[in-house]
């Protein structure tokens, strides 16, 4: 058991003697419970006489807090010194309340065989748990940086000062002592496919593109893998990420897509192909600025100049009219853009699919034909064609 100083009164010079100096003037560097200007006045003052030994105001730093004994003298602390060294020095430093002091006593514990964890330092840049809160399992066991119990690393991580350490120590924690851990919607670098399905989080609901542009996120380790159950069955997870590259739909970089929420050639709008055109491979970038950019309303002349068009040498006249192909429902913009993808492999193959059902002859009346119009003039022709609006339902779904 810990044992402490006799409970006699506190003087300022030992044994009771009287300082040579009391003219001096004090300049604590820890705070006293009452206010005292000179030595004299410390020594004379009945407050101090009142305190006794076991104060912290009073007490000399020891190497282990609390009065316990170091069972290892002769191990060496991180400072180089051996644990007898610094029990022999430790008493020169402030009171026990001082960090410097702790920092000794903390070193004291995990080297010197200290039974006593010390108070925090008042400053500190580690914690066991990456949010500073305790452990859940505080009798859990970790192994750095030594061997201690979880309820043990929460009292000492104040006391760590290297980043690599901490992070160690850290990273055991998050299994071994139940602090949260760092999260993603989806598990293995991965990424939702239905990035506007929602859930709910309890305090909001968020699309499946949002929760996952927020994360990491701080969760306790059984509702990270509740998140990611369902990042896999709403989200559909699974889609490898890929680096964003610095794509801009319209060749002028320095404006905003110049209406964002406007149609794209997918029914989506044209920040969403803003983005997508930042998350697919570099070599695709002009046919996203021939295609949706001009479609969004930029100039985009350099892009334009060499396009693969499906109808020859003009615009789509409607890239939202909707075919079927292979039973799915394409837009004409989209299967524009696909060919120009790849450098245009697909060019002459895509023209003699879908010319025919995309590029119906236009009047020379026709009142529009610039691109970014959601109505276009055409004449009737009589082209089964699937018109069927394929907008993508957003689902509402819900995590509890």
């Amino acid at each position: 058991a810990p044992t402490f100083e006799p409970v006699t009164p506190c003087t300022l010079c030992p044994n009771g003697g009287q300082p040579t100096a009391p003219g001096q003037a004090l300049t604590p560097d820890f705070a006293l419970p009452f206010q005292v200007t000179t030595c004299a006045q410390l020594a004379a003052s009945a407050d101090l006489q009142a305190i006794s030994a076991t104060s912290e105001y009073c007490r000399v730093c020891t190497l282990c807090a609390g009065g316990s004994l170091a069972s290892n003298l002769a191990a060496t602390l991180p400072n180089g010194q051996t644990c007898l060294e610094q029990s022999r020095e430790a008493p020169l430093l402030a009171g026990t309340a001082t960090d410097e002091c702790r920092r000794v006593q903390a070193d004291g514990f995990l080297s010197c065989g200290c039974s006593t964890v010390p108070p925090p330092p008042s400053t500190s840049s580690c914690s066991l748990c990456l949010d500073g809160s305790a452990p859940t399992i505080p009798n859990g066991n970790i192994t750095q940086p030594t061997s201690l119990t979880c309820a043990q690393a929460f009292s000492l991580a104040p006391f760590i000062t290297d980043g690599t350490t901490c992070s160690a120590m850290q990273s055991q924690a998050q299994d071994r002592c139940g602090c949260p851990v760092q999260c993603d919607l989806c598990a293995n670098n991965t990424f939702p496919v239905d990035v506007f399905a929602r859930f709910s989080t309890g305090s909001q609901t968020l699309t499946c593109q949002a929760m996952f542009d927020r994360q990491p996120i701080l969760l306790p380790p059984v509702n990270c893998t509740a998140l990611q159950e369902h990042g896999t069955s709403i989200c559909g997870c699974g889609q490898s990420v890929v680096t964003p590259n610095t794509c801009e739909i319209c060749e002028n970089t320095s404006i905003t897509v110049p209406n964002g929420l406007f149609k794209s050639f997918r029914n989506d709008t044209c920040a969403e192909s803003a983005v997508d055109a930042k998350r697919d491979i570099s070599t695709n970038c002009e046919a996203w600025q021939a295609t949706a950019g001009s479609y969004c309303g930029c100039e985009n002349p350099n892009a334009t100049a060499n396009m693969c068009r499906l109808c020859s040498t003009v615009d789509l006249p409607d890239p939202y009219l909707e075919i079927l192909v292979s039973g799915d429902v394409q837009t004409c913009g989209f299967l524009e853009f696909q060919a120009n993808i790849n450098n245009q492999s697909l060019c002459a193959t895509y023209r003699a699919n879908f010319a025919t059902a995309c590029c119906p002859a236009v009047t020379s009346a026709a009142t529009s034909t610039r691109r970014g119009l959601l109505t276009w003039s055409m004449n009737d022709y009589s082209i089964v064609l699937t018109t069927t609006t394929l907008l993508v339902s957003t689902m509402f779904l819900f995590l509890y």
